[in-house]
C-alpha cells in the first residue's frame, strides 16, 4: 500500500518537518504512523518514535493532535496550524505550523512555545495569530479536562486498533 505524507512548513512557508510513512485510517483525518516512521527536519536531520502515533486532523481547525501510544500511557502533542490541506496528487497533508505547541499527560495539559510564536506571529496575518490562541485555550481546556480527542475512550479506540485497517497496523502484511 503507498503511503502518504504530513509536510508542515513554518508561516512564512518555509519547510519545517516531513512525515514520511504515513498510513490512511477509517477516520479521513486521521492518520497512523507506525514506530519508526520516519520524520525528517528542514535541515535534513531525522528521526522517529518508538511507539505508533495517531496524527489527527480537523480541516477547520487550527490544531492538530498527535496521540502518541506509548507503551506505559498515552500523552499528546498538539500543533498550532493553519486548517490541513489535503493533495491528492502528492498524497500530502499540507499545514504551516504555527510555532505554538500544547502538550497534554495524565496530569494536565501545558502550553509550550510561547516565545517562538510571540517572535514568529510578526509575519503571520492577524487572523491566524487570533486563531492561534483560540485553539490553544481549546486543547488546554479539552485537555484539562480529558475531553474530545483526549478523552479515554478515544485512546483506547486507537490502542484497541478499531481505527487502523488490519493490513496496516500489521507490518508483516504491508
Amino acid at each position: 500500500m503507498k503511503t502518504l505524507e504530513l509536510v508542515s512548513s513554518h508561516g512564512k512557508g518555509q519547510p519545517h518537518r516531513q512525515w514520511l510513512d504515513v498510513f490512511p485510517t477509517y477516520d479521513p483525518w486521521s492518520f497512523w504512523i507506525p514506530p519508526g516512521g520516519p520524520v525528517v527536519e528542514a535541515n535534513g536531520r531525522s528521526w522517529s518514535s518508538p511507539y505508533p502515533v495517531i496524527a489527527m486532523f480537523w480541516p477547520q481547525q487550527y490544531y492538530q493532535v498527535f496521540v502518541l501510544l506509548k507503551e506505559s500511557c498515552t500523552e499528546y502533542y498538539c500543533n498550532i496550524i493553519t486548517p490541513p490541506v489535503f493533495d491528492p496528487q502528492k498524497r500530502c497533508v499540507l499545514f504551516q505550523d504555527l510555532e505554538l505547541d500544547v502538550y497534554v499527560t495524565d496530569d494536565g495539559a501545558k502550553l509550550l512555545d510561547v516565545a517562538e510564536f510571540e517572535e514568529s506571529k510578526v509575519t503571520y496575518p492577524k487572523a491566524w495569530s487570533v486563531a492561534a490562541w483560540r485553539a490553544a485555550e481549546t486543547l488546554l481546556r479539552m485537555g484539562e479536562a480529558k475531553e474530545g480527542p483526549f478523552s479515554r475512550e478515544v485512546a483506547q479506540f486507537w490502542r484497541k486498533g478499531r481505527g487502523v485497517p488490519s493490513y496496516i497496523a500489521d507490518p508483516a502484511t504491508r
